[in-house]
């Protein structure tokens, strides 16, 4: 497709829209032309030769963009009013405000020298004037200069006998401008995007269809032969088909070598810094904290300390913070070490974020690697190239200081990360694979095979758009925006391209680009193409014995072989416990020294839901450990309400529904009390401790009416009660929430047990006459403690649900049947435990309740899950 042969035959320089397009070119004529390779300087990119007629002073310095915000941060320093672009309310914008006046800052004289300014505001145009006069002096105190001020012109010594042909002039904006600038010479020619006979687009239902028929089209290219190079990949909306693309392209086995510019702060090696700014910035939450420390790519050192750092803090509930030591993790952290280590991640991490010179920030990035980076670091990877790049960036930012005659900045991190957010870096070492390029940069680059994706009339667009901080009116009214679209289609029309878009996506709907309607073809496709020559379907048809002639990709052929000797292969009878007893040295291990097997009311339950699930807790001793942070800490408000009630309780004695006005400030007081004791006097946040104040203080007090509607008149004698039963085979332990006097020269006694949550029947009984299914054993088991140790009988068993202000009960005084069923049900439920705990039987019981967030199921097999 290169158009290069021609011009060069005339011996023309030839000048591109993009360097990218530049080189593909030249690769083309070489393998294609008779001539072979040609001399780099006959082929250059338009921003190179741009360059060529920009002004140069020997004792001046060009300003860029570091110099520019340095500029605008003395700007707003200085006093001056930016309310057009900064509202103080809002002091967390004002880093995008900078930001703004030095994006400005190099269209600026246009603006206000043309008739653009007749379009602005009043005020605005007077702020923006004021801006102009200030960076004007700006320039002349520290000897520089703004580029696109000054005129363009031909150097002295320019040959104006060779003739200059800027080749798809009208894809470059700039080109016409150029031209006009430099007085339309004789010796420069435009020389437009060439014709497409009839362009084409295929039109899919998604973007996945779109993706899959491209990525199949593509593989049976490289079947026949065809080299990656010379294949090529354009994806107008990269943002959203880019990683669906990586990983489709991974499962058919294609590689790809993504030659698009990524932002540093993109790579994990750039992430570093931003992860880091957004530690400080969240004053150390947790959950920044995670997101910096267990970041894989990152070279830590002594990740195990790391792990168990987390772990402790989520175990403990420190999920927060400060930028002032000391802060929760220091003040809270039980294990000493921990809180050492800490201490000084936390005040490395701050010299960094607030150093104001360059110095500082340089030696306090050398020290944070020495103390808390491997030796090695990222050495041999992409990651060192990355990061090595941003380190040079610190340079720059040292080089625009000292053209500003300045060593301190505040907000210098800050500056520091935008600059990293707006430097592109295209890895200078890639692996071989089909290039991918981001639209319209792929639009002008030659090549025999050109797939371009997503072309519909939101993506294919191309927007010249040199004024972005005008208003969103004045810009419409500038913008060119059809014609450069349209020009672009048609450059990516040439040769042997396919064109492709898609009507919907996770986005939204799209809509088919004017250019095919108007001057193409549209091809409607309802499902993939090229479906028999794809091998993610021959695998299905193949596992549904459908044949299929299908030639796996290396992934599958990988992947199954690695499934049969892992997940795909049968475990041998004798070790799959889920379905066979364990082995007969292992029986003993449930069981103390003296031969009794220790049970509490979570272990019966466990072994009521799923055997299985009580052989891996307690027998193997796992414990599963949920590393998520959680805004609200459920167990720690649990905690909070049992002390409140337990207070409460503790202290009233009998109660007297006369008294329940008095009741009301005793048990607020004692909630009071609880919260103290639990969070502190500020923990565990402003705002979350008075979400748990207003949403529980009030809720607590719905006990009262029921107190007076089943226990008027009636004594708490014990909270939080442990109690234990040693029987002939069996040790029951458990611990109850409050017992309540019933009657105590018949010693007759209430047990109850609070939930913070909804409340729910624990056992579903059958017309009164027997059990139809126990849900928790945990009320059984609390009777059994009371009557198995001779204290009495137990006459009363029910939960309290705080979130339902009402009681539940297992059964009241007058249910002798029931009471005598729930003996008789733990009596059953004992018998089994011990029958199979002693024959070794813990088989799975697989089902939706039992299965469900189980945290085993990996380790089970059983269900949802290959055997």
């Amino acid at each position: 497709m290169s158009i290069l042969g021609d011009h060069l035959a005339s011996n023309a320089v030839c000048v591109l829209p993009t360097e990218a397009a530049r080189r593909s070119h030249l690769i083309e004529y070489a393998l294609t032309s008779e001539e072979g390779v040609i001399a780099g300087d006959s082929v250059l990119s338009f921003d190179t030769f741009r360059s060529s007629f920009l002004p140069v002073y020997p004792d001046r310095t060009p300003s860029n963009t570091l110099i520019r915000f340095i500029f605008a941060t003395e700007f707003v320093e200085s006093g001056n009013s930016i309310s057009s672009f900064y509202n103080p309310d809002f002091p967390e914008s004002k880093h995008q405000a900078l930001g703004v006046i030095a994006s400005m800052l190099p269209s600026l004289l246009k603006v206000l020298t043309s008739k653009i300014g007749d379009l602005l505001p009043r005020e605005l145009f007077r702020q923006l004037q004021a801006v102009h006069a200030s960076y004007m002096k700006f320039l002349d105190r520290n000897n520089l200069f703004e580029p696109d001020y000054d005129p363009v012109s031909v150097p002295s010594g320019w040959n104006t006998e060779r003739e200059v042909r800027i080749l798809y002039s009208d894809l470059e904006s700039e080109a016409v401008t150029l031209y006009e600038e430099l007085g339309r010479p004789t010796w420069l020619k435009l020389i437009p995007t060439p014709k497409a006979d009839t362009p084409t687009v295929d039109v899919y239902a998604n973007h996945l269809q779109e993706i899959r028929s491209t990525l199949r089209r593509i593989r049976d290219l490289l079947e026949q032969g065809v080299a990656t190079h010379e294949i090529m990949i354009c994806l107008a909306n990269s943002d959203e088909l880019l990683a669906t693309l990586e990983d489709e392209a991974y499962f058919y086995g294609i590689p790809l070598a993504v030659r698009q510019g990524r932002s540093i702060l993109k790579y994990p090696a750039g992430r570093f810094f931003s992860l880091m700014n957004e530690v400080h910035s969240d004053r150390f939450m947790l959950k920044s904290l995670k997101a910096l420390l267990l970041e894989p790519a990152i070279p830590w050192k002594d990740k195990e300390r790391i792990q168990e750092f987390i772990r402790l803090c989520l175990k403990d509930t420190i999920l927060y913070g400060s930028q002032a030591p000391p802060d929760y993790f220091e003040l809270r952290l039980s294990n000493r070490s921990l809180r050492r280590w800490y201490m000084t991640f936390r005040d490395a991490l701050t010299a960094i974020v607030q150093a104001t010179t360059v110095a500082d920030l340089v030696r306090s990035l050398s020290f944070f690697r020495k103390r808390f980076w491997e030796e090695e670091e990222w050495h041999g990877t992409l990651q060192e190239e990355v990061f090595a790049h941003a380190m040079k960036q610190i340079e720059k930012l040292d080089q625009a200081l000292r053209a500003c005659n300045r060593e301190r900045l505040d907000g210098l991190y800050a500056l520091f990360l935008s600059h990293l957010q707006r430097t592109q870096y295209v890895p200078q070492q890639q692996d071989e694979g089909i290039g991918v390029y981001r639209w319209p940069q792929g639009a002008s680059i030659a090549g025999p095979n050109r797939f371009f994706l997503g072309l519909d009339q939101e993506g294919a667009e191309v927007v010249d758009d040199p004024f972005p901080f005008l208003s969103e009116r004045v810009r419409q009214i500038l913008m060119k925006w059809k014609e450069l679209g349209r020009y672009h289609l048609q450059a990516a029309s040439l040769g042997n391209s396919i064109l492709s878009c898609h009507r919907r996506s996770n986005n939204g709907e799209k809509l088919i680009h004017f250019f095919f309607l108007e001057e193409g073809t549209v091809h409607l496709h309802e499902e993939s193409l090229l479906l028999d020559k794809d091998p993610l379907s021959g695998e299905l048809k193949r596992v549904l014995k459908k044949g299929g002639d299908q030639k796996p990709t290396y992934l599958q052929r990988l992947s199954f072989n690695r499934a049969e000797i892992g997940s795909l292969r049968r475990r041998s009878q004798e070790n799959d416990h889920t379905w066979s007893p364990i082995r007969e040295h292992l029986r003993g291990l449930p069981y103390e020294e003296d031969g009794r097997l220790p049970l509490s009311a979570t272990k019966i339950d466990a072994f009521a839901k799923c055997p299985y699930t009580y052989l891996a807790s307690y027998l193997y001793k796992i414990e599963p450990f949920d590393y998520r942070e959680t805004l609200i800490d459920n167990k720690a408000i649990g905690v909070l309400l049992h002390d409140a009630y337990g207070r409460f309780f503790s202290s009233i004695g009998h109660f007297d529904s006369g008294k329940i006005e008095s009741y009301k400030i005793e048990l607020q007081t004692a909630f009071d009390h609880a919260l103290l004791k639990t969070y502190g006097t500020k923990g565990p946040t402003a705002s979350i401790r008075q979400w748990i104040i207003h949403t529980f203080r009030p809720k607590i007090l719905k006990i009262l009416e029921q107190e007076k509607k089943f226990f008027e008149n009636l004594r708490t004698s014990e909270i939080e009660k442990e109690l234990e039963w040693k029987g002939d085979r069996v040790i029951l332990d458990g611990r109850i929430d409050r017992i309540i006097e019933i009657d105590r020269k018949e010693n007759q006694w209430g047990v109850v047990d609070f939930k913070k949550g909804k409340g729910f029947d624990p056992v579903k009984y059958e017309k009164d006459e027997q059990v139809k299914q126990a849900v928790s054993y945990q009320l059984l088991v609390y009777q059994a403690l009371i009557e198995r140790n001779d204290l009495g009988k137990a006459m009363v068993a029910a939960y309290y649900s705080v979130e339902d202000g009402k009681y539940r009960f297992l059964y009241e005084r007058k249910d002798a049947k029931k009471q005598e069923l729930c003996r008789i049900e733990l009596d059953k439920m004992l018998e089994r435990i011990l029958s199979e705990v002693q024959r070794g039987d813990f088989a799975a019981t697989p089902g939706d309740k039992a299965c469900r967030q189980c945290s085993f199921r990996a380790l089970c097999r059983r269900r949802y899950s290959t055997p």
